[in-house]
C-alpha cells in the first residue's frame, strides 16, 4: 500500500473517533433532554398562532406587542430588558375610581350665591320676581322695611350680572303737563313694582287714587285713558289719602332681562347689597 493512502486513512480513522468522543460526552452531560427542551421552546415561539386581537379580555394587549409585553395574553418568552410584570388579576377599589357630575342649575346658582355677596342693611327686601318673555308683564317687586330713599338703587342678577338701575319717578302724574322725575322715598312697607319694559306714558309714577283709570283692562284709548285721569285728579287730588306709597317703575327695556331661574340682589348707592331673592 502506498504511503499517501495510509496516510489518509490514518486521518479518517482519528476524525471518526474524535466523532465518536465527542459523541459520548454529550449523551452523557443530558443531550438528548436539552434538544427536546429547545425544541418545545421553539415549537412555542414559531408553531403557535399569533393572537389576532389587539387587545385581551382585560384590556391588556394582545397580538405581537402582547407577546412581549402581557403574560396572560400571550407571552411566550420576555426580553432581558423588559421588567418582569407581575400576574393574577387586578385588584380595584372604590378609591380608585372617580365619578364625575355635571352639576343642576339650581347648585350652580347656590354656589355662585355664596361668592355673589351676602345683605349688608336689609332696610327694604324684594318680595317677588315675575319673569316673562313680555317685558310689559315681566317685573320685580320690592318692600321697604324701613324708611328708606331709593335714589342710585338698582338690581342685579347672579347669571348674567347684568345691573339695571331703578329710574326716578313723578310723585303726581298729570297730563298736558310737563312731569319732573324725582328720587323715591318709601316709608316701611311702601311697595315699588319695577316693570321691564317701557312706560305706557313715557315715565315711572307713584300710583293715586286715579291711576287705575290708566290700566289697559278698561279697554281706553291712550286719549281717552288721559282725560279719564285727569278729570278724576282734579276731582280727588285735594284728598288726604290721595297718594299712595306705591311705585311703579319702568327700566325701558326692550327684551325680558330676568331668566326663570335666578338669583336676584338689590343694591343701595353704594353698591351694597341690600337683599337678594333666589327663584
Amino acid at each position: 500500500m502506498k504511503p499517501e493512502k495510509m496516510i489518509r486513512k490514518i486521518l479518517w480513522w482519528m476524525l471518526w473517533g474524535v466523532l465518536i468522543l465527542f459523541g459520548v460526552v454529550w449523551l452523557v452531560g443530558g443531550g438528548i433532554t436539552q434538544v427536546r427542551g429547545k425544541a418545545a421552546d421553539w415549537k412555542r415561539i414559531f408553531g403557535t398562532p399569533l393572537p389576532a386581537a389587539s387587545t385581551t379580555n382585560d384590556g391588556s394587549p394582545g397580538g405581537i406587542i402582547g407577546m412581549f409585553s402581557n403574560p396572560e395574553a400571550g407571552t411566550w418568552f420576555q426580553l432581558p430588558w423588559q421588567p418582569q410584570l407581575p400576574s393574577g388579576p387586578i385588584a380595584t377599589t372604590s378609591d380608585d375610581i372617580i365619578t364625575e357630575t355635571s352639576p343642576t342649575l339650581e347648585e350652580q346658582l347656590s354656589e355662585e350665591v355664596k361668592t355673589f355677596g351676602a345683605p349688608t342693611r336689609r332696610v327694604a327686601r324684594i318680595m317677588q320676581v315675575i319673569p316673562s318673555d313680555n317685558t310689559k308683564r315681566e317685573y320685580v317687586m320690592l318692600q321697604a322695611v324701613e324708611p328708606v330713599s331709593l335714589s342710585g338703587w338698582s338690581l342685579q342678577s347672579v347669571s348674567t350680572g347684568a345691573r339695571y338701575v331703578l329710574p326716578r319717578a313723578t310723585n303726581e302724574l298729570r297730563f298736558g303737563t310737563v312731569n319732573q322725575p324725582a328720587p323715591i322715598a318709601l316709608e316701611p312697607s311702601g311697595t315699588v313694582m319695577v316693570v321691564t319694559g317701557v312706560a305706557p306714558f313715557g315715565i315711572s309714577y307713584r300710583t293715586n287714587d286715579c291711576t287705575d283709570t290708566l290700566s289697559p283692562a278698561l279697554g281706553y284709548s291712550a286719549e281717552e285713558a288721559a282725560a279719564a285721569y285727569n278729570e278724576c285728579f282734579l276731582a280727588y287730588a285735594n284728598g288726604p289719602a290721595f297718594l299712595h306709597d306705591s311705585w311703579n317703575l319702568y327700566l325701558s327695556e326692550q327684551q325680558s332681562v330676568w331668566k326663570d331661574h335666578d338669583t336676584i340682589r338689590l343694591l343701595d348707592s353704594e353698591g351694597q347689597v341690600v337683599d337678594m331673592y333666589e327663584y
